[in-house]
């Protein structure tokens, strides 16, 4: 199987109807730091917000003092079980800047 880049996966999202008009949040999350709440506010935000046209897209990388070590699986199923979390959440990616290109240009 072929695996995208984050900015292949938005390309391909944001030119599908479903995502047509809506305000797209991309975050790169991570489960084993300190800001791991983050996912508590991000729910909090996309619940309140979804019916509004937003939508927030959660993008694992293990690229930053090995916070995210786990499968994407694992990390999946960390989210749900603590968080709730029910917002798109993606394989793990490579989000250092230069694999990373500038995708709202």
């Amino acid at each position: 199987a072929t695996r995208l880049k984050p900015s292949q996966i938005i390309k391909k999202l944001t030119s599908a109807r479903n995502t047509k008009g809506k305000v797209i949040l991309v975050i790169n999350t991570a489960s084993k730091y300190g800001c791991t709440g983050q996912y508590e506010g991000l729910e909090k935000f996309y619940s309140n917000y979804k019916d509004q046209r937003l939508l927030v897209l959660g993008f694992p990388s293990n690229d930053f003092s090995t916070q995210e070590p786990g499968s994407s699986k694992e990390t999946a199923e960390f989210c749900r079980a603590i968080f709730s979390v029910t917002f798109p959440m993606f394989a793990k990616t490579n989000g250092t800047p230069k694999n990373v290109p500038h995708i709202l240009c």
